[in-house]
């Protein structure tokens, strides 16, 4: 029987959609982005880019890394829809650009016309427009 102190641990859902391909990585205990807990462990949190937070990104953690014992090999999401407002940092525009597979459900700054359906935005348009101009010629 394990008898310890009680840990409150909080696991945010940063997922948009069910589908995403994710790639192992090798993590080094010194990288920069890791922090550390109250409990003196070295921890990266899921969601963070990883090796870094600029134009090195290669994706997503997909789960908490704990690097205080060595090395750790990591899934890291390479393809992937994410709610980028519950990410545990906030990813830079290198990062983004670098993470072609990687898409924010809720990036304003895109101009691209992606609302995160997987539609443009005009292809939208022209699918509602040709669905009214379609139910007002069955009337």
């Amino acid at each position: 029987m394990f008898v310890g102190k009680r840990m409150d641990v909080k696991e945010v859902n940063f997922l948009a959609s069910a589908h995403v391909v994710s790639l192992p990585m090798m993590l080094d205990p010194d990288n920069a982005l890791a922090s550390i807990d109250d409990q003196g462990h070295k921890i990266i949190p899921a969601g963070t880019p990883v090796p870094a937070n600029d134009g090195t990104a290669k994706g997503l953690l997909y789960n908490d890394v704990d690097l205080t014992n060595g090395p750790a090999n990591v899934a890291v999401l390479r393809s992937a829809w994410v709610l980028g407002q519950r990410l545990p940092v906030e990813v830079s525009a290198e990062a983004k650009t670098a993470m072609t597979e990687i898409h924010f459900v809720d990036d304003t700054t895109s101009d691209s016309g992606d609302d995160g359906s997987g539609a443009s935005s005009a292809a939208m348009q022209t699918e509602k427009a040709a669905a009214t101009d379609n139910a007002s010629k069955a009337k």
